[in-house]
Order: C-alpha cells, then structure tokens, then sequence
C-alpha cells in the first residue's frame, strides 16, 4: 500500500508538471486563424534622419535602420543586403545638385561646403538584397546656415567699401596673389598690389569649383581654356572666399543666405583704391585662424 501511495505521488508531480511546461508554451503561441505561429521578436522598423551640425564648417551624419540593423553597422552586416546613399543640394529654386559624401563612411557623413549654404540636403539611402530591391530611404537636413561672423564680414564689405580682398597661393605659379572681388569684377593682382594680373567681369563662365579632397583649394574658372588654380589661408577663408563671390556677383544674395538686405552696395568706381576689407590679418585671424597657412615664400 505504501508503494501504491508513493507511485501515486509521483504521477500527480509528473502531470503538474506537465501542465505548467503546457502553459509555459502556450504563452509562447499566438493563434491566427485555426492554426497556431510562434511569435516573432518585433524589429525596429526601417528609419532614418540626418542629425549633426546644419552650418558651414559643421558635420552632418545618417542615423537610423535598416533591416533591423543601426546604419553605422549595416555595411557587412547581413551578407545577402547591401545598400547606396545618394546626397544632393536642394537649392532655394528647387534644383537637386548630386554632393559627395566624405569618403571612407559609406556616405553616412557629409561635411557641408559653402556652396550648401541656404540649401537643404537630402539624403537617399536604397537597399538591395541580391539583385532585388530592399527599401528605399530619405531624410533631409535643416538649412544650411554661415556663422554670424562671416555674415557680418560679408555684410560690412558689401554696404561699406563695395569690396573684399583675399590674400591667396597661385599653385602653378607658387606665388602668392592678392584676389580683389567687388559687384562688377574679379581681379587678381601681384603680392604688393602694385600690378594687376586679371580683372574680368561675371560672365556666366566665371565660376569658383572648390577641390573636394583638400579644403583650402580651388579652381577659379574664367572660361573652359582660362583657369587658375589657387590655394587659401585655411579651408575657412576658403569657405568665405566662395561665399564672397556670391554676393558680391549678386547683392541679394546675402540676404538669402541670411545676412540681412544688402541695401545700397557702394559703386566700385566710388571705392578708393586700397580701402578694401583684407581678410588675411588684424580682427579676421581670429575668427579664420587654426587652419594651414601657406607662407609667402
């Protein structure tokens, strides 16, 4: 009897057990339909903003995911996925201009170039698994936005001297140049302003085209045939540089990218000689200093 009373326990603990290892699976069951499917851990779904910093001299960057994985460590992560990013500068009028991202970050990062200045960047980002497709991203940035400093540089030019000179690296010739801009003309003189080496008008032909490797390089383009390759102070004269050039060629400008009406800009025929703002020392090192420095050789 004593045997029967311990078999009989030991069935009752086997079936108790049974039934809690029963509800313990069942939790684990969601019933769609008339059948039963072991629920699946819900992934992230796929997203993506641009974050960092909207402002000339600042860096933006993609955050996000895609197929459940963070972008920052997408690239590799699952073998059978691969994806592209694609940037452009969407500019006031609404032309998208194809940017580079910086290299070596599988376009997730981008340094914005003043040329970017009062644009919005887009980011496309467009995944594949194999040969076919896997989603389709966009994100874009705030408008990019120049400091106050430069602002108030290219202000304080435009409605007082009418000019703004640059002193700059003539890389072919590896002599430095002094680079004149005012509302009627781009001139290029000797290192002691004594001689003038260029002076032409804005043609449509008369373009900046900034060197995408080396931040303080840049071509000035007069026509197809007429180029000068010519290097900065540093990567932020050369940002200020290219925005000079907008305004100056086009007042109104400098309101578009925040600085404020241009009001009455002075008459370059009116401006005395020599009395152009120079940005290569006094009060503007201390806003442009800490980039490379060529000497004057």
């Amino acid at each position: 009897a004593g045997d029967e009373d311990e078999f009989d326990e030991e069935e009752e603990y086997d079936e108790e057990g049974g039934e809690e290892e029963k509800e313990l699976d069942m939790s684990q069951i969601s019933r769609t339909g008339g059948g039963a499917a072991i629920s699946k851990p819900q992934t992230a779904p796929d997203s993506m903003r641009v974050v960092g910093s909207a402002t000339l001299g600042g860096s933006l960057r993609l955050e996000g995911t895609i197929g459940g994985v963070p972008l920052s460590a997408a690239a590799g992560a699952q073998p059978a996925l691969t994806f592209e990013v694609i940037w452009v500068r969407v500019t006031q009028r609404g032309q998208s201009i194809k940017i580079s991202a910086e290299s070596n970050s599988n376009g997730l990062r981008l340094r914005p170039s003043a040329e970017d200045v009062g644009c919005v960047l887009r980011a496309t980002l467009r995944a594949h698994r194999g040969d076919a497709d896997a989603g389709e991203l966009s994100a874009d940035s705030a408008p990019i936005e120049a400091s106050r400093e430069i602002l108030s540089v290219l202000g304080a030019s435009l409605r007082g001297s009418g000019e703004i000179q640059f002193t700059v690296r003539d890389s072919v010739a590896d002599a430095p140049r002094v680079l004149l801009l005012n509302t009627a003309k781009v001139k290029m003189r000797s290192a002691d302003g004594k001689k003038t080496l260029l002076k032409e008008s804005y043609a449509p032909t008369l373009t900046l085209e900034l060197n995408a490797e080396e931040a303080d390089k840049f071509v000035l383009n007069l026509s197809a045939k007429k180029r000068f390759w010519l290097q900065a102070e540093s990567a932020a004269q050369r940002d200020l540089i290219a925005l000079a050039l907008r305004v100056f060629r086009q007042p109104k400008e400098l309101e578009a990218i925040g600085g404020g009406p241009a009001g009455d800009p002075v008459s370059p025929a009116s401006s005395a000689g020599g009395s152009a703002r120079r940005t290569s020392g006094g009060r503007l090192s201390g806003i442009f200093g800490g980039g490379r420095r060529t000497s004057a050789g």
